[in-house]
């Protein structure tokens, strides 16, 4: 989600950020503004500072314990059309693991490649966010997950 500007009646009809999720309420929010009928646009070119991500550690951590939630955003969400972006086990999260890791790679870089073509470049460090978020995912997907009530 990165930067975010929403009308006020967007809240009002999805319901405000999950206070009770201690990362990926901004993920969260918006698979509720998708579910909800809410478009979302990207804008290429936003500046966006994340001083966290600086480093190659930084970013593999951060994707990473996104990863490592994403199976209670996904619990949030049980019928949701995008619920095929989280496994539900270590079985389908193995399965996909390559194709979801690719095809978010592709994505996101078709996503600037008109604007910027040497995003390119960076398609090896996209990848390997993709990557840290399944290592995380996949750990969790071991463990029994805390379910988080959504606030809606």
């Amino acid at each position: 989600m990165n930067n975010t500007a929403v009308q006020r009646d967007v809240f009002d009809k999805v319901g405000m950020f999950n206070e009770q999720l201690h990362l990926g309420e901004d993920i969260e929010l918006c698979f509720r503004c998708l579910d909800r009928g809410v478009g979302l646009f990207f804008i290429p070119g936003t500046p966006v500072g994340h001083f966290d991500r600086n480093t190659l550690k930084g970013v593999w951590e951060h994707y990473y314990r996104i990863g490592e939630y994403s199976p209670i955003i996904r619990s949030l969400r049980p019928d949701s059309p995008y619920r095929w972006l989280f496994p539900k086990n270590r079985f389908m999260a193995a399965l996909l693991f390559l194709p979801l890791t690719m095809l978010k790679t592709v994505y996101i870089t078709n996503c600037w490649l008109r604007r910027d073509p040497s995003v390119l470049l960076f398609m090896p460090g996209i990848y390997m966010t993709n990557v840290a978020y399944y290592f995380g995912l996949y750990k969790t997907l071991g463990k029994k997950t805390e379910r988080v009530r959504a606030r809606e």
